[in-house]
């Protein structure tokens, strides 16, 4: 558990390191962090925890009723025991349909190291998610393939 001095000295310094614009959290504990990829990192800072957790979009549900119900089966099939997402848990927005991947990190010898760590390995889980679930839609799950034709 850090203190909210902490997370702010974290970011701080994580921004320095990174060479990027300092980082701070704002009124609501909260900040973002775009990666050289592209990937948008959202930050929030839990102080009641003294954690923080990080989110980023990895796409939208299909409009297309049955697909989505294929897309949504794999997302929480990979959430079970978080056995594909290593430690992530996939979620939903559901105002927008947007799939989230989210994860926290609970700090116990905060370091900037530790946190460019957990940071960098998110982004790369981001980037694993958005392959995976841009695929999904155009996969016919084996135990749901059709079996009638309707006439």
């Amino acid at each position: 558990m850090i203190s909210y001095e902490t997370a702010n000295a974290l970011l701080k310094e994580f921004s320095l390191q990174e060479e990027l614009e300092p980082m701070q959290l704002d009124e609501d504990n909260y900040c973002l962090l775009v990666s050289a990829d592209e990937h948008v990192v959202h930050i929030r800072f839990d102080d009641e925890q003294g954690t923080f957790i990080v989110l980023g979009s990895i796409g939208t549900l299909s409009e297309d009723e049955e697909v989505s119900r294929r897309e949504m089966r794999e997302l929480l099939t990979a959430n079970l025991m978080w056995q594909d997402t290593k430690g992530a848990t996939i979620t939903l927005a559901p105002e927008t349909d947007t799939v989230l991947l989210q994860q926290m990190w609970l700090p116990e010898q905060a370091t900037v190291e530790k946190f460019s760590a957990f940071l960098q390995s998110f982004v790369i889980l981001m980037g694993f998610w958005e392959q995976i679930f841009s695929s999904l839609g155009d996969e016919v799950m084996e135990n749901e393939e059709q079996f009638y034709l309707k006439v």
